[in-house]
């Protein structure tokens, strides 16, 4: 039996045993995020082509397009890396050190109008091209090109397209035939044929500007023509979408404003039922004409009117210290009378409202009595003795005649009343009919 006394000894210094960790398994996302970015500053070393995102994967052993995806979206490739598109499956991925590069690569902007482009839309803006871009590059490309179309690869035309009040960069496709394209650059050819010819075919009208070269087309094409390039940033319309307005090139701006042709049309436009004589400094300032043209037109005209170059049909007079223009057509005569207007090229009616008191007193003087009465002549003798007048002029200026006290008017009926003439001669004033004139 034991003793109940025996002691029980425990070594406390014996040491504890501890558990001891397995190494850390590397994490297969962060090794790919670093193998993608020392594959492409390794590519970025040997070569200048960029890298799609399936190459990449070819490229780097053990990558999938699962953990590829995965490690763009871990450090150290989130961070450095970026795909230019986030739509495309097959994007090129960049370092975002090389974006500028990449914004700057005819490669890129290749691949873009190979996807935008088609049978459909041949040409699209450069901001629709770049739709699908990442929007750090996008930024970069929008702003690059359309100050360096030069630098455009074969096969891609730079175009300008209108919309609105804007002007948009945008790309042609040439795998795909552009109708107001080729038209463009025909019309561009024949206005410099044409100013090649000489003065007389040069400026023209747009319409006939077509007709020249027999170009045939529609108004949709011819519409769009007029707006791309190379007509809108070579040519100069005086009348934005007039048919009929005339066109030169860009730097003839002075000589377009000398046409004969602008001046006629610009009358047109001002001239109103109530107002057939109109001054050149209104016609100068006509509404849709273009702003290069305009600050010569005015000049022109007068030059114009100096040398006795105004249009066939039209007549110059000068009032006061203006001068204005008027239809020769709007000349009220007497049809039986043997007094002509000579309106061809180069003898067109020009004259200065200065000599009208002159003018006037001699054809009174020469009809002076022939009623009977003497110091007494009729309208119905006095209008067709001054033709070069036109009759709102010829009113106009009788009645400063009659208050400054020179002559006066009056109404002289038969028995029988007014003759068809002589009421067409009649001036009213105050809703009465005056058909002769008195010399005081």
């Amino acid at each position: 039996m034991a003793n109940s006394d025996t002691e029980i000894m425990v070594d406390v210094t014996q040491t504890t045993m501890k558990k001891t960790r397995s190494p850390k398994r590397p994490d297969p996302v962060s090794l790919a995020s670093n193998a993608i970015v020392e594959t492409l500053q390794a590519r970025k070393l040997t070569s200048s082509g960029w890298l799609t995102l399936s190459q990449l994967i070819e490229q780097t052993p053990g990558l999938t397009i699962e953990v590829a995806h995965a490690a763009l979206r871990k450090a150290p490739a989130k961070q450095q890396v970026m795909l230019a598109s986030k739509t495309d499956p097959d994007s090129l991925v960049l370092l975002k050190a090389d974006l500028e590069s990449v914004a700057q690569d005819v490669g890129l902007l290749k691949s873009l109008v190979e996807q935008g482009c088609s049978v459909d839309a041949p040409v699209r803006t450069l901001v629709e091209l770049t739709q699908p871009l990442d929007k750090p590059l996008k930024k970069l490309v929008d702003n690059y090109w359309p100050t360096h179309a030069e630098q455009l690869p074969v096969g891609l035309l730079p175009v300008i397209v209108v919309s609105g009040r804007k002007k948009l960069f945008a790309i042609h496709d040439e795998r795909f035939p552009l109708p107001e394209v080729e038209l463009s650059r025909k019309l561009i050819d024949e206005l410099k044929r044409l100013k090649a010819a000489g003065k007389d075919s040069y400026p023209t009208r747009l319409s006939a500007l077509l007709e020249s070269n027999g170009i045939s087309t529609t108004q949709s094409v011819y519409d769009k023509a007029i707006r791309v390039e190379p007509f809108c940033s070579q040519a100069i319309v005086s009348f934005e979408a007039d048919p009929q307005a005339v066109v030169a090139l860009v730097g003839d701006e002075s000589f377009l404003a000398g046409s004969p042709i602008l001046l006629s049309m610009a009358f047109e436009k001002v001239r109103t039922v109530a107002n057939h004589v109109i001054a050149i400094d209104k016609i100068a300032k006509c509404k849709g004409i273009h702003p290069t043209v305009r600050p010569h037109f005015q000049t022109s005209i007068e030059r114009n009117i100096s040398g006795n170059q105004i249009p066939s049909g039209l007549g110059a007079l000068k009032i006061g210290k203006k001068w204005s223009v008027f239809r020769l057509s709007d000349v009220v005569g007497n049809a039986t009378s043997n007094v002509t207007v000579n309106t061809t090229p180069g003898n067109q009616s020009v004259f200065d409202l200065e000599n009208f008191v002159r003018d006037f007193d001699a054809a009174f003087a020469s009809l002076d009595g022939k009623l009977g009465l003497p110091r007494y002549a009729s309208l119905v003798d006095l209008r067709p003795a001054l033709p070069q007048y036109p009759r709102e002029i010829f009113d106009q200026e009788l009645l400063k005649l009659r208050r400054s006290g020179r002559y006066s008017l009056s109404l002289v009926e038969g028995r029988f009343g007014l003759t068809d003439d002589e009421r067409a001669a009649c001036l009213v004033v105050d809703h009465v009919p005056h058909l002769l004139v008195q010399k005081k």
